[in-house]
C-alpha cells in the first residue's frame, strides 16, 4: 500500500496569470483541489518539498494529504503540468477523494525474479507491454506497485493480467484478460552454435 505523501498548503488568495506568476517568483507551486465540499479550492505548496515527491515517481498513484488552515484534505495528484523547458512541474490539479469512495488510479507494474526465467537466461527480451495498470480501488488500498512475478517463463510465453494476484480490493478497469508482459526471441538462436559444434565434432570422428 502507498503511503501518503503529507505537504503543507497555503490558499492562494488571487487569480489569474499575474498572481500565479508572483507564487512561483516566490518559490512556490500552484494548485488546484477540486471535487469535494467546494467547487475549487486554490492553493500553493512549497516547490523544493512538492518536487522532492515528485522525483521520487509514481506520484500519480499516491494520495496527497493537503494541511490547510487546520484541516487535512485527502487528495490524489490528476494532472502534473510541467515547464517545457525544465520539465518542473508548474502546476498540479488535485482531486479530493474520501476513504470509502472508489476511485480509478494508475499503478506501476514492477516485474521481479527475472533470474528465474530459463527464457531470459537463454538470451530471450523481456517485453513489459503494460507499464501501468488503471485499476478501480479505495484510496486506501493503492498499492505501492503491481508485482509480476516471471519465474519459470520462457521465450514465447506471455503473461496475462489473469494469470497475475492483485492485491485484494484492486479490480483492473479493463475487463479484458490483457497482456503484461512477454518474453521474446528464438530459443534456436542460442542452440544453434552449439548444435553447430556437435555436428563438426561427428564428421570429424567419421573422417
Amino acid at each position: 500500500m502507498s503511503l501518503a505523501i503529507k505537504l503543507q498548503a497555503s490558499t492562494k488568495e488571487k487569480a489569474g496569470k499575474s498572481a500565479t506568476k508572483s507564487i512561483r517568483k516566490a518559490g512556490r507551486l500552484p494548485a488546484i483541489i477540486f471535487g469535494g465540499k467546494h467547487k475549487e479550492v486554490m492553493v500553493s505548496f512549497a516547490l523544493g518539498e512538492f518536487v522532492k515527491e515528485y522525483s521520487k515517481g509514481n506520484i500519480q498513484s499516491r494520495l496527497l494529504e493537503v494541511e490547510l488552515d487546520n484541516a487535512t484534505i485527502t487528495t490524489i495528484p490528476r494532472a502534473i503540468q510541467l515547464d517545457p523547458i525544465t520539465d518542473v512541474p508548474i502546476h498540479v490539479d488535485l482531486q479530493e477523494v474520501s476513504h470509502d469512495t472508489v476511485i480509478k488510479v494508475a499503478v506501476h507494474v514492477k516485474v521481479i525474479n527475472e533470474d528465474k526465467a530459463p527464457g531470459i537466461k537463454i538470451g530471450g527480451v523481456l517485453n513489459v507491454v503494460s507499464r501501468t495498470i488503471l485499476v478501480h480501488c479505495h484510496p486506501a488500498q493503492i498499492p505501492t506497485n503491481i508485482l509480476v512475478d516471471i519465474t519459470g517463463m520462457e521465450i514465447g510465453k506471455n503473461l496475462h493480467i489473469g494469470d497475475i494476484s492483485l492485491p485484494e480490493g484492486v479490480i483492473p478497469v479493463d475487463k479484458s484478460n490483457f497482456t503484461v508482459v512477454s518474453i521474446s526471441g528464438r530459443a534456436s538462436e542460442t542452440e544453434g552454435p552449439q548444435a553447430g559444434a556437435v555436428e563438426g565434432t561427428a564428421t570429424e570422428a567419421k573422417a
